[in-house]
């Protein structure tokens, strides 16, 4: 169910993001707010090496973010959210889903356009080796 609600809110922001009404302003505020309210470590699931991690990954800029960040801020996210619901804190938990969002939102407005752009890059090759071939 959970990750149904994470596929749904990619699929929400790509729209948003395709209207203009999800910019890339949204995303640098939603870093802001992670970092000041960022929780200490103190468990076996969310670990000073973690936490020390996530302090560097929301230290970059967003669009700077590579995909393999943003699957390790979606890994650390899903940390946070375990070490809450062991611990029956709910500010854990909403923290943890808060941080998969930020990276769902620096997925669709900064991954997804260069790979776009990468995959138009190779269509353009492809047809200039065609038009290659014809002459």
């Amino acid at each position: 169910m959970r990750d149904t609600i994470i596929q749904y809110n990619e699929l929400l922001l790509s729209i948003l993001e395709s209207r203009g009404v999800v910019t890339k302003s949204e995303a640098v505020v939603l870093r802001g707010y992670l970092e000041s309210l960022k929780p200490s470590a103190e468990s076996k699931y969310y670990t000073k090496e973690v936490e020390k991690r996530l302090d560097e990954l929301l230290a970059k800029e967003p669009e700077q973010l590579t995909l393999a960040d943003i699957q390790e801020l979606n890994r650390i996210g899903d940390l946070i959210w375990l070490e809450g619901y062991e611990r029956n804190d709910e500010f854990l938990r909403e923290y943890g889903m808060k941080l998969k969002v930020y990276a769902t939102l620096v997925k669709v407005l900064f991954i997804y356009p260069k790979i776009a752009k990468f995959k138009e890059g190779l269509l353009g090759l492809k047809e200039e080796a065609k038009q290659e071939k014809k002459t």
